[in-house]
């Protein structure tokens, strides 16, 4: 009987009085087993529903049963008639409400009230004015449990919805199926219909087996409208809707509704008003749901498909309605539409925490608004999407958040295990994936993604402001193949800064792109406080296109504070195509960077359209540090610093006593290249945005301050294969008006390194032709200039240079790479224990090119390398005049410009100076070293080619003792050593073997280049020093002198054997002309060996002191 009931509860036939009461008893049973089953598999969800509050004592579920059918006719009545057809069946039955039970008070519209003299436990009247009506209104029911009940094939009403809850505080729809309702046809256009449900003044919902499906065009909600009590609430039991095991699937909301229940857009010219959703939540009173009772909301097991509405599609939380808590689990939202914002959820209420769980969100779309899935219009303290929860192919056709948008701020947002959120966009505003107002944080784990993105900036993520305190990937997590048409291929920062990005545990930022800057995050305002990338991640074929920075990262105003890259992670392939920083560009310069590349981490393949493949930083001072790290092939194309460009601001200060370091230990550092120069690393100031005022002129000259220092220094390292268009193949820095420059090498490797590369040089033009660039040079330092390192101290405006005496500074710090004291503009290397081969410059220095520097090299090794113009390993050129005081004569104190120490060069080749040429005004000492096979092969100087660069009597020294000079060979003059007119020159305790020059000075020449030279005074020593088989083509087999020398030089203790020469096998002077008036005196003191000598003068011009055949003038 009870079946048959269900089947046809219109049936005609009174029942007995006990079979009615013996059913409702077998009803209420059933009730409550179902219930009970219900919550049982309510508790196996991840998210179970809010717990319903407690009821007052002795309250008791009135359950409901109706069916409500119509005829689908597709038309409403006229006025004033009953036209039957409008409904077919329509049964209500109530049964419970505790001890005294009294009969529902039931509501109808007129056409019901033919059918409802069958219905059972309720009190029927009808509506006033509600003839042609057709709903049914339950009235002031404590608690309504409403089940197995059906309402379909009806038109919407435009008095009421089709069924409604008013003043009920607890309403449970259990088994309920609203399907096939629809404006009837032949309504007016003017006229605004209610939903099909709507409860009011109610403070717990739960829907559970709730059915809403082909509900079309409806005005404002499209299943069911709760109004929620928020005047008398109590954090007790604060208000609640739970939504568990229900389906909504092809329903449209089309037009805004009764109630409130629309949504206004204005966007530029655009102006329209949507309905919301199916599923609406709004305040019954205009008074706000108070913070301390706010309302939760849980959805599980729900499935949402294909539903088009206004805002908020699925689920439409209003204004005033304070949120504790929306928890999604186990649902599906699957090619929803809102025609504005939130095609699964939107909330205008501000939410403390939402938690998705196992939830899929894919295909949806806000076609005006924001949101694709999600919108939050007052933002949440925690997004929480974790259990493998997706959002995917989401998106915001017009707006931000291609799947989630918060206009105002997210505190903290969670992305876990294995969720992701895929192929989202936004492809005319921000944030393909998300797009917050401000965000607190962001940590991904358990091998979550945001992945295939598309916005216009932030393809993943774009925060509106900050300050963001963390980005956090780990445990294999992922931004990857995000795509934006601005700045910020995966991650955007509009402003505020960003406190940190952290890659972690296998996580990585991978082939992200963007247009105009940082391919995988740009941060266009306020500061970043790390990037740290560590424990085997990575940020690899990431892009920016155009003439865009930061091929990874930008950070456009702000400082950067700290990179780290560390434990076998890797920064790889990324590319910046036409501007800076291939990897990372910072523009910020009031503050330190810190750079540690540690722990077996390499930086790789980065490439840039100008400056720094890897790196382009402007911080004025701080570190870069890599230990155990491989930097290589990295390429800056036009610019400069194939691996970092590190320019650091002139400062308008010049005591601050601050430093920037750049420290290598265990580094291999190989196959960068640079258009421009600097192969691998460019340290050099930008010019100065005013004036440095130094004070007084003595100041400038004298004053030796607490200056800023540029230090450079590498350890243990390999330096291979780097390559520039410019100066520097590996290294080119530059000292600054506030600041020194040092640079420090110690046990280093550093091989086939090239500067002035013309394939290069070649590329870089044309690339720049083709874009229309002109190409920036370094004023301190040409083109071609120093094979593996170039670097320039500064002079003031009178030519002036602060010198670094190199013997004092070395003997202060024999082997460190540490600074010991600095001046402002100056320039100081110190090499140790270092091997340099097979490197060239196109023009000079095929090793080191010293610019206004001085220079230590100790124990060192120099082979085969070499340059087009001077010096195949070591070139120093320091015009002008040093602050030091100036020394005179051999007895005074010199201070060392270059001083080579226990080295070796072997193989070295230029067209002059074969291993070193230097034109400096301070003294250049070779000691214990040894000078093999090398050759000038233009010009003078087989080894080595020193000049004075002042037409003065004093300055410049050249002093060589305890060396070998064996096999080196010079085009011209000085087979092993070429000397222009000094102020002193000594030579003790030497060998010179096998040395050729074509010309003159088979072993040694001091030749006068410049006649305006003729006014030195040249002090000559050669002591204890040996001369074997050098040979000259014309004069001097072992020595040549073509200048004027008073005071008498000192030749003493030397062996002189076996040299050959056209005119003078052991030595030959023939002073110059037009001074041949000019005395010029030799004094030999225990000389031994060949007397083969050739002089040439007239008068008493050439005075032979200590030979007994030669102590008379010789002509």
């Amino acid at each position: 009987m009870m079946m048959g009931l269900h089947k046809d509860p219109t049936r005609t036939g009174a029942a007995p009085l006990a079979v009615l009461v013996l059913f409702g008893t077998l009803l209420l049973a059933l009730m409550q087993q179902q219930t009970g089953a219900t919550a049982a598999a309510t508790v196996k969800t991840t998210a179970p529903p809010p717990k319903s509050p407690p009821l007052s004592r002795g309250i008791q579920p009135v359950t409901c049963q109706v069916i409500l059918i119509g005829a689908a006719t597709g038309s409403t009545p006229s006025s004033g008639t009953a036209n039957l057809k409008i409904v077919q069946q329509a049964y209500v039955k109530c049964i419970g409400g505790g001890s005294a039970v009294q009969p529902v008070n039931v509501t109808v519209g007129g056409h019901l009230m033919a059918f409802a003299a069958k219905w059972a436990g309720v009190a029927v009247s009808q509506k006033v004015g509600a003839d042609d009506d057709w709903t049914i209104a339950f009235n002031d029911v404590p608690y309504l449990r409403l089940r197995d009940s059906v309402v379909r094939d009806l038109p919407y009403s435009s008095r009421s919805a089709l069924l409604q809850c008013a003043n009920c505080s607890r309403v449970e729809l259990l088994n309920v199926t609203t399907t096939k309702l629809q404006p009837a046809s032949n309504t007016k256009s003017s006229v605004l219909f209610h939903g099909p449900i709507h409860a009011t003044n109610v403070s717990y919902v739960s829907l559970t087996n709730f059915n809403c499906s082909d509900v079309r065009d409806a005005h404002g909600w499209g299943c069911v409208f709760l109004q929620y009590n928020t005047r008398s609430v109590s954090a007790v039991a604060p208000p609640a809707l739970a939504v568990v095991g229900s389906s909504f699937r092809s329903n449209s909301v089309t037009r805004r509704g009764l109630y409130g229940t629309l949504h206004a857009l204005k966007t530029g010219t655009f102006s329209r008003s949507f309905g919301l959703g199916l599923v609406v939540v709004g305040p019954f009173d205009p008074v706000p749901l108070p913070s301390t009772a706010s309302l939760a909301i849980s959805l599980s097991g729900v499935q949402a498909v294909n539903n088009t509405g206004g805002f908020g599609t699925v689920l439409s939380v209003m204004s005033n309605m304070s949120m504790g808590s929306l928890s999604i689990a186990e649902s599906q939202f699957l090619d929803n539409i809102a025609d504005a914002s939130g095609a699964a959820v939107s909330l205008v209420a501000p939410v403390k925490s939402i938690l998705i769980n196992a939830t899929q969100f894919e295909g949806n779309a806000a076609i005006n608004g924001n949101g694709g899935a999600l919108f939050l219009a007052n933002g949440t303290s925690v997004l929480s999407i974790t259990g493998k929860s997706s959002f995917l192919k989401n998106s915001a056709e017009a707006g931000q958040g291609g799947a989630i948008h918060s206009t105002s701020g997210v505190q903290m947002m969670h992305l876990d295990s294995e969720s992701y959120l895929d192929e989202n966009f936004a492809a005319f505003g921000n944030g393909g994936a998300i797009c917050v107002g401000a965000l607190g944080a962001l940590n991904m784990t358990g091998r979550s993604r945001m992945s295939r993105n598309v916005a216009r900036n932030g393809g993943a993520l774009y925060i509106a402001a900050g300050p963001t305190a963390y980005i956090t990937l780990e445990s294999g997590s992922k931004f990857s193949s995000n795509i934006v048409t601005e700045y910020g291929g995966a991650v955007a920062v509009a402003a505020g800064g960003l406190g940190q990005i952290s890659i972690l545990g296998g996580s990585s930022l991978l082939y992200n792109e963007a247009q105009t800057g940082g391919g995988a995050i740009a941060v266009l305002s306020g500061d970043v406080g790390r990037i740290r990338v560590a424990d085997g991640s990575k940020i690899a074929e990431c892009r920016t296109n155009s003439d865009g920075d930061g091929g990874a990262v930008l950070v456009a105003t702000g400082n950067l504070r700290e990179v780290e890259v560390i434990y076998g992670s890797e920064v790889r392939d990324n590319v910046a195509v036409g501007g800076s920083g291939g990897a990372f560009a910072v523009y910020g310069s009031s503050s330190a960077i810190s750079v540690i590349v540690n722990g077996s981490s390499s930086l790789s393949g980065n490439v840039a359209g100008m400056h720094g493949g890897v790196a382009a930083f402007t911080a004025p001072y701080g570190i870069v540090r890599l230990d155990g790290a491989n930097v290589s092939g990295n390429v800056a194309t036009k610019g400069n610093g194939g691996a970092f460009y590190l320019c650091p601001p002139h400062r308008t200060e010049h005591r601050s006593g601050e430093t920037f370091s750049v420290v290598l230990v265990n580094v291999t550092l190989t196959d960068n290249q640079a258009g421009g120069s600097g192969g691998a690393i460019f340290l050099s100031p930008l010019s100065p945005s005013q004036p440095v005022d130094f004070g007084s002129a003595s100041m400038r000259v004298e004053e030796i301050v607490i200056a800023d220092l540029y230090l450079i220094a590498a350890a243990n390292s390999t330096v291979q294969r780097n390559m520039a268009g410019g100066a520097g193949g590996a290294v080119l820095a530059t000292a600054s008006e506030t600041s020194g420059l040092r640079v420090h090498f110690a046990n280093c490797t550093f091989d086939a390194n090239r500067a002035g590369d013309m394939a290069l040089a070649a590329a870089a033009a044309a690339a720049a032709t083709a874009t229309g660039e002109v190409l920036t040079t370094i004023e301190l330092v040409d083109p071609g200039l120093g094979g593996v390192v170039a670097v320039a101290g500064l002079m003031d405006d009178i030519r002036r240079w602060p010198s670094i005496n190199a013997a004092a500074q070395a003997a202060l710090s024999p082997s460190s790479y540490e600074p010991i004291s600095t001046a402002r503009r100056s320039c100081y290397v110190a090499i140790y224990n270092s091997v340099f081969t097979n490197s060239s410059a196109t023009e000079k220095g095929g090793a080191l090119h010293l610019t206004t520097c001085t220079a230590s090299v100790d124990g060192s090794l120099f082979t085969d390398n070499t340059a087009g113009q001077s010096a195949g390993a070591i070139a120093m050129s320091s015009p002008g005049l040093p602050t030091a005081t100036i020394p005179d004569g051999p007895e005074a104190s010199w201070w060392h410009s270059l001083l080579v120490r226990n080295s070796t060069f072997t193989g070295n080749k230029a067209r002059d100076g074969g291993a070193i040429s230097t034109v400096t005004s301070g003294m250049v000492g070779l000691y214990g070293s040894v000078f093999d096979s090398n050759g000038a092969l233009g010009a003078h100087g087989g080894a080595v080619s020193v000049r004075s660069p002042l037409s003065m009597s004093f300055g410049h020294a050249l002093e060589i003792s305890s060396c070998r000079l064996m096999s080196n060979q010079a085009y011209t003059y000085g087979g092993a050593v070429f000397s222009g007119v000094m102020n002193v020159v000594r030579i003790s305790n030497s060998t010179f073997v096998s040395n050729v020059a074509q010309h003159s000075g088979g072993g040694f020449a001091l030749v006068m280049e410049n006649k305006d030279d003729f006014a030195r005074l040249i002090h000559l020593e050669i002591s204890d020093t040996e001369l074997l088989r050098n040979t000259a083509s014309q004069d001097g087999g072992a020595l040549y002198f073509a200048v004027e020398m008073l005071p008498p030089a000192l030749l003493r203790g030397l062996t002189v054997r076996n040299n050959t020469a056209a005119r003078g096998g052991a030595w030959s002077m023939i002073p110059p002309k037009p001074m041949e008036w000019m005395p010029s005196v030799l004094l030999f003191k225990e000389y031994a060996g060949d007397k083969d000598f050739y002089t040439v003068g007239e008068g008493s011009s050439v005075y032979i002191i200590g030979l007994p055949e030669y102590d008379t003038p010789a002509n």
